[in-house]
């Protein structure tokens, strides 16, 4: 009889394991539960690096938190006459895309409204010799405008460099990234506090209007790893957002969190183009992948389930070209605030 009995309850919990076992290949990827688990087996600061390297994005999944980048020159050869024009010959890089550099020649890039990647390139040299090319393709990286005359290659990171002014504030242990938009510029500052500046603890926010690239993900995940704090600065009353998009996806980045009176914070969704046709993030699937990387991001930042509500706030509150500014119980709702 004692066999029996040794015997029924061996196979009683080989059954509950075999159930238990069932139950965890169950968890879909992409699911709420399969974020659930990366976060709760990813806790603290001491594992950014590894939340880092499952983003997925197409343009910045490769990024090293430990590593600057850099941006390779643009090349422009006219009449198989080669001249290189380097980041720091740029003293603005516009909403327009106009560039100018340091000797006065204006290499023009234009954005085509349709397709992102098509651009119209004008150039103009120091003679005032203008060559055009239009229908460019990014992704081909080499333009080739009125045949051989004139020949542009340049790289996408170009337009995503980010025009934001920062300020350094080592003596009172804070630095101010305010009006632009986010890119490389802020990492790469980022990354330089905290190699160079120990004392500044707090990324004090303000007029940021968005982001050029998805990189923000990776500039949170950068501070976040090094403990610094982020702080929302009032600005001029009648604006519609102090921080807005990525601005806000930088802001709950910070450890400790805070938000000056007044203060205003705007959130929207993003879109795809699919086959010519736009697509809003809240058409896709929950389980899509995606919402990934930016469930993964908010998810680090705000908490797993804060986080994982933020985010599909977001994307049904407001479309890609419209704005939504958080009302104060938001704020509250989603933890925005800890001090």
């Amino acid at each position: 009889m004692k066999k029996i009995v040794v015997f029924y309850c061996l196979f009683i919990s080989l059954l509950f394991v075999s159930c238990d076992t069932e139950k965890e290949k169950k968890i879909l990827p992409y699911s709420k539960e399969y974020y659930k688990n990366i976060i709760e087996n990813n806790a603290g600061s001491a594992n950014i690096d590894n939340i880092s390297s499952k983003l997925i994005d197409r343009t910045y999944s490769f990024v090293d938190l430990n590593t600057k980048i850099s941006i390779p020159d643009t090349i422009v050869t006219i009449n198989n006459q080669e001249i290189k024009y380097t980041l720091k010959d740029y003293s603005t890089l516009s909403e327009s895309q106009v560039i100018y550099d340091k000797d006065d020649n204006k290499l023009e890039i234009l954005l085509s409204e349709d397709n992102e990647e098509s651009v119209k390139i004008n150039f103009t040299d120091s003679n005032d010799n203008i060559f055009t090319c239009e229908g460019v393709n990014i992704a081909d990286n080499i333009a080739k405008c009125n045949s051989s005359e004139l020949m542009v290659e340049f790289s996408m990171d170009l337009f995503s460099y980010g025009n934001v002014e920062i300020i350094y504030n080592d003596t009172d242990n804070y630095a101010i990234i305010q009006n632009g938009d986010l890119g490389i510029k802020d990492f790469n500052s980022i990354l330089d506090i905290t190699t160079n500046y120990p004392n500044i603890k707090e990324i004090r926010l303000k007029n940021i209007d968005g982001s050029l690239s998805q990189l923000t993900t990776q500039t949170g995940l950068l501070l976040r790893k090094h403990g610094l704090n982020t702080k929302v600065l009032q600005t001029v009353a009648g604006d519609d957002t102090d921080i807005a998009s990525g601005g806000v996806d930088l802001f709950t980045a910070g450890v400790l969190r805070n938000i000056e009176d007044g203060s205003k914070l705007g959130v929207h969704s993003w879109s795809s183009n699919e086959d010519g046709k736009e697509i809003q993030a809240k058409d896709y699937a929950k389980n899509d992948k995606a919402h990934h990387d930016q469930i993964l991001y908010f998810s680090t930042m705000l908490g797993f389930e804060k986080g994982y509500e933020f985010y599909f706030f977001t994307i049904n509150v407001a479309f890609d070209d419209n704005m939504h500014t958080m009302t104060l119980k938001e704020i509250e709702k989603y933890n925005f605030i800890k001090k």
